[in-house]
C-alpha cells in the first residue's frame, strides 16, 4: 500500500539500516549493514504486500525495501543516484518543495565514497540474482 504525499522528510540522505531479514538478503544484504543513501519523494509505501518480508528502514521511512518472493524486490531509495546526477535534478520543482538542491548535492558528496561503494555492491548483486535465476 502507498500513501500518496506522504513523505515524511526524505528529502537528502537518509541512513539505511538492513533488518535481520535483509542482513542475510542475498541483494540487500550486500548493502548491510547500513548506508545514507539519496532520496527524494513525497510518496511512502506503508504496509507491506501479503507475504512480502521487510529487508530495511530509515528512521523516516519504515519500508525502505522488501522482497516478495524469491526475486522480487522493492525500494524506496535511488541507489542508482549520485551527487553529479543530482546536479540534472529540476531545481525548480525541488526549491517549489522547500528543497535546496545545492544542500541535497552537498549532502549526498559528505557520504558518497561509502554509499556509492554499498550500492554497487547492492547492485552487482542483484546482477548475481539475476543471472542465476
Amino acid at each position: 500500500m502507498k500513501r500518496p504525499g506522504f513523505g515524511g522528510g526524505s528529502d537528502l540522505t537518509e541512513e539505511i539500516r538492513a533488518t535481520d531479514a535483509g542482513a542475510v538478503d542475498a541483494v540487500i544484504g550486500a548493502f548491510a549493514p547500513a548506508a545514507h543513501v539519496i532520496e527524494n519523494h513525497q510518496d511512502m509505501i506503508t504496509a507491506l504486500p501479503a507475504g512480502a518480508v521487510l529487508l530495511a528502514s530509515s528512521a523516516a521511512c519504515e519500508v525502505q525495501a522488501f522482497r516478495l518472493g524469491r526475486h522480487v524486490r522493492g525500494l524506496q531509495f535511488h541507489p542508482e543516484a549520485g551527487a553529479e546526477d543530482l546536479l540534472r535534478w529540476d531545481e525548480a520543482a525541488l526549491s517549489a518543495e522547500g528543497i535546496s538542491r545545492d544542500s541535497l548535492v552537498d549532502a549526498a558528496r559528505a557520504v558518497e565514497p561509502d554509499s556509492a561503494a554499498r550500492c554497487a555492491a547492492l547492485a552487482a548483486a542483484f546482477a548475481a540474482e539475476v543471472r542465476a535465476a
